[in-house]
């Protein structure tokens, strides 16, 4: 049975920290001075939401690859620790249409 701990292993949070960072530049580069909170705070939710859904669903496609790789195999699918692995696969399609909700009704409605 998955804990919440496999789950935040599928999402790669510490990737993730990085594509924000360089959304963050980015946004803040092309606003000049006057920044939007509101506008910038979706972009981060909804950023990490696709970051994270997009992580965990390359978790799902590789699993098979990953049970064969020294460097993989202790990963929560390989491990059999998120069962069936379809869970995994929602759980990242969940995420990416959440983030495209965001974004696609708050950020550019």
């Amino acid at each position: 049975m998955a804990v919440v701990s496999d789950y935040v292993h599928l999402m790669k949070l510490r990737i993730d920290a990085l594509l924000l960072l360089v959304a963050a530049a980015g946004y803040i580069a092309t606003s000049g001075i006057a920044v939007d909170l509101w506008r910038f705070s979706l972009l981060m939710i909804a950023g990490l939401l696709g970051a994270a859904g997009a992580s965990a669903t390359n978790h799902y496609l590789d699993r098979d690859i990953d049970s064969v790789m020294h460097r993989t195999r202790t990963r929560p699918l390989p491990q059999h620790r998120i069962e069936p692995p379809a869970h995994a696969l929602a759980f990242g399609v969940g995420l990416l249409a959440l983030s495209l909700a965001i974004a696609g009704l708050g950020i550019n409605p």
